[in-house]
Order: structure tokens, then C-alpha cells, then sequence
């Protein structure tokens, strides 16, 4: 029974969360299928998924040269020195963890994004790459 609720909270959390990135003029989306978000940019996307077993998953993927790069966004977020890979929770069991997670996991996005858009960027995707 709370899987279903966490199921149908997702979309309208995730746009609560998420769709600030919209008021950039360079970000579209976001694309929609039960359970995933994506929102894309020309230098960057980023998929917040729910896994049910793992909870809120966020992804974020660029092009570095002829690589396309996916990585986990704690990684990045620890690997660009901004905390923790606590500080970025993931845990959706109920509708209350799912809203939880999604604002830590946009606030931590929200401080990665100058780090992707600057010249880490390439190291920080080469070395969080498939984790």
C-alpha cells in the first residue's frame, strides 16, 4: 500500500523539487514515464528516477568530447568537494522519505551545477562514470 502511494507522489514531488530548473531558459522537460523525471539541457541531463529498491536516483549525463558520461549524483557531489554523500538522501519507502529525498537531491543538484558548467566538469563525470 505505500508503495503505491510513494509511486503516485512521485510525479508531483519531483515537480515541486525539480522544475525550478525550468526558469533557466536552457533546460526542457521534463519527459515523463511512471516513475521517472528527465530534464535536459544542451550541456546536461539530469534523470530523477524511483527505484524500488533503492529509492530516488538521480542521474546526471553529459557528452565530454565523443564519451557520453553517466554518473550518480552523490558521487559527484562528493567527488566536486561539497559534502557528504550522506547529505544527499535517497530513501523513499514512504511519501514522507520520498519528499525528503527529493529536496536534499535538488539542493545537492543545485550546488553541482556550477561545477558541471566549469572546467571539473570533465573529471568529475571521467571519475563517477557508471557509479
Amino acid at each position: 500500500m505505500a508503495r503505491r502511494a510513494v509511486l503516485e507522489a512521485f510525479e508531483p514531488a519531483t515537480a515541486a523539487a525539480f522544475d525550478h530548473l525550468l526558469s533557466d531558459p536552457d533546460f526542457m522537460g521534463p519527459e515523463r514515464q511512471p516513475g521517472v523525471a528527465v530534464y535536459h539541457s544542451p550541456s546536461v541531463s539530469v534523470e530523477v528516477a524511483l527505484d524500488p529498491r533503492d529509492g530516488v536516483l538521480t542521474l546526471v549525463s553529459c557528452q565530454v568530447g565523443s564519451h557520453y558520461y553517466r554518473a550518480e549524483l552523490s558521487c559527484l557531489y562528493v567527488g566536486a568537494g561539497l559534502g557528504a554523500a550522506q547529505d544527499v538522501h535517497r530513501s523513499a519507502r514512504t511519501t514522507h522519505e520520498l519528499t525528503k529525498s527529493l529536496a536534499s537531491q535538488a539542493r545537492a543538484l543545485d550546488q553541482l551545477l556550477p561545477h558541471l558548467l566549469g572546467p571539473q566538469r570533465d573529471d568529475l563525470l571521467r571519475g563517477c562514470h557508471g557509479r
